[in-house]
């Protein structure tokens, strides 16, 4: 697991702006847009609440990370999608497990402000660890990002999509959450 967090990193690297990094000193550095805020940092506790308090509407619950690569490239159609959802009356949670730090928060604020056009679009869990606790409410994930868990209006785990995920996928799981009673 720690060679994967130290690919992703390497892979954040890459993907910075090459003057960005350059200002920086590091190819792994991300600006910040003067606009954009940390991303909140919300424990395991505080997001269980979160989920119960959406109980008698389903739940889209996303997990992903800076330094997964594809995590990035749906950023801006889970921004789509959480729109389109609310509509609909289905929340969608999206929630980093990149680290809990303030370097982090500031980091992830400055991607969802770039990908998906607000730094207020996704938390940071700070879980002892964050992979057991996705593991807690979905048995059958074995580790990959990023995930997609679907609950029914009841908080039951009813659909779950892992890894990258298509418009066509998104909507599949849409129509799962909302034929469950």
């Amino acid at each position: 697991m720690y060679v994967l967090r130290l690919l992703g990193v390497a892979l954040i690297g890459m993907l910075a702006a090459p003057s960005q990094a350059a200002e920086r000193g590091s190819a792994a550095a991300i600006a910040a847009p003067r606009t954009a805020r940390r991303a909140p940092i919300i424990t395991e506790a505080e997001l269980t609440t979160r989920l119960r308090s959406h109980k008698g509407r389903p739940v889209i619950l996303h997990f992903w990370a800076t330094w997964c690569p594809s995590c990035l490239a749906e950023l801006p159609l889970l921004a789509k999608l959480a729109e389109d959802v609310r509509g609909k009356g289905v929340a969608f949670l999206a929630v980093s497990v990149d680290a809990a730090t303030r370097q982090s928060a500031e980091r992830v604020g400055a991607v969802l402000a770039e990908r998906a056009g607000s730094s207020d679009w996704s938390a940071i869990l700070k879980s002892p660890d964050a992979f057991a606790f996705i593991k807690s409410l979905a048995r059958r994930w074995r580790g990959e990002l990023p995930v997609f868990l679907g609950f029914d209006r009841r908080s039951r785990l009813v659909g779950v999509h892992i890894g990258d995920i298509t418009q066509r996928e998104l909507e599949e799981l849409l129509g799962v959450l909302l034929r469950k009673n």
